[in-house]
């Protein structure tokens, strides 16, 4: 396992994130991932086509560890993340929607657990929050655990069995 405690030692772990004309939830986005309590990683922000959001990225990037790609027209969702996965330079892979944030510990919880044993992949609850904008920024309204499953393989590989209809 790795030492975690020293960031030479630590696997880098790329977060990818694709994004679309929400410049402020972006910032959001971004702040959450600089703001992590694991700190060996890259950050890769594609901006599918959208307005350009490289001042934003300017103004918070002070460690220089956030790169900026662009598609020149809306490509969609999977288009703009094999973008980011063909940059990638981590032994981990990590998604975040530029409408979305990580609490604190999440890349430490995720590569603690991976580290730790023989899994290929992690993956975490999802809250689905209700924010609404006032004044000058999101507040929260509402929070729910939408998505929390254990894990299931065939699920995972969308293996079912069906009856023989024969």
């Amino acid at each position: 396992m790795a030492n975690l405690n020293n960031k030479s030692l630590q696997p880098l772990v790329t977060v990818i994130i694709p994004s679309f004309n929400r410049p402020n939830m972006l910032k959001e986005a971004l702040m959450s991932v600089l703001s992590q309590s694991y700190q060996n990683y890259e950050i890769i922000v594609i901006n599918d086509g959208g307005i350009d959001v490289k001042d934003i990225i300017a103004s918070i990037d002070t460690d220089r560890n956030i790169i900026y790609l662009q598609h020149e027209e809306n490509r969609g969702l999977p288009a703009a993340r094999n973008t980011g996965i063909r940059a990638a330079g981590g032994k981990y892979i990590a998604y975040l929607d530029d409408d979305d944030i990580y609490y604190p510990n999440h890349l430490e919880t995720l590569v603690k657990h991976l580290e730790g044993n023989d899994f290929k992949v992690a993956y975490t609850d999802s809250y689905y929050v209700t924010q609404s904008f006032i004044t000058d920024g999101y507040v929260t309204t509402g929070e729910s655990v939408n998505y929390s499953f254990d894990f299931d393989r065939n699920e995972l590989l969308g293996v079912y069995s069906f009856p023989d209809f024969a």
